[in-house]
């Protein structure tokens, strides 16, 4: 039987806890690591990778402390091209399970489902397999169905996308330089294509759009 190593990315503790023992339940993985944060999970690949190691799959979650889950599972990829990732989050909107899938993304469950279910997609994903929760496939299938009513968020690069997503957090322009090794100078750039890209002016409008648009998880956020 083959020997997996699993990272779990979460920053609250409890949750954490709640997942290693759910995955020492999995045939299969012998070892579960844990980071609390993005900046965390591509340290550890990286230092793995020093010794000649890899993770076989992590189990991600977006709203995170620092830089997001969509910005760490790009950083990771472009340490382990291969590696396989599973998204477990509150948001399970269309389009940034979209967004996601066409990152890399095997797998996208939100934090209802089940155990069994989190066991199928970590069988699908160690089989790279990509495998939607129920309530994800689902939203997805109406996304895809709302033809001429595309997501002005669409318009933007992933870039673009990650610094709205980081200014809904409540980041200012030089935290989100820090966080993606950018300058504060590129990041209003990236700010003021995506807003002239959204029509809008202001982070209140940005908000409004996005809540209007169900990219944005302002419940996860508030609760953090």
């Amino acid at each position: 039987m083959d020997q997996h190593t699993v990272l779990i990315v979460e920053d609250h503790r409890l949750v954490r806890t709640g997942l290693s023992r759910l995955l020492h339940e999995h045939a299969g993985i012998t070892t579960v690591l844990e980071a609390d944060s993005g900046e965390c999970a591509v340290d550890i690949v990286r230092r793995l990778a020093t010794d000649g190691k890899q993770i076989d799959l992590v189990l991600m979650d977006l709203s995170l402390p620092g830089i997001s889950g969509q910005e760490a599972i790009r950083r990771l990829h472009a340490l382990q091209p291969l590696l396989r990732v599973v998204v477990l989050t509150g948001a399970s909107d269309g389009y940034t399970t979209q967004r996601l899938l066409q990152a890399g993304a095997l797998g996208y469950l939100t934090k209802g489902c089940s155990a069994n279910e989190m066991h199928e997609a970590i069988n699908a994903a160690f089989s790279d397999r990509q495998y939607l929760s129920s309530d994800v496939a689902r939203n997805v299938a109406m996304k895809l169905l709302q033809v001429g009513d595309e997501s002005p968020f669409m318009k933007l690069t992933q870039r673009e996308h990650e610094i709205a997503m980081m200014l809904l957090d409540g980041k200012r322009n030089c935290q989100i330089g820090s966080s993606l090794y950018i300058s504060e100078k590129t990041v209003s750039s990236h700010r003021a294509r995506a807003f002239d890209k959204l029509g809008i002016h202001t982070t209140a409008e940005l908000a409004r759009l996005a809540l209007q648009h169900g990219v944005w998880d302002v419940g996860a956020f508030a609760g953090r």
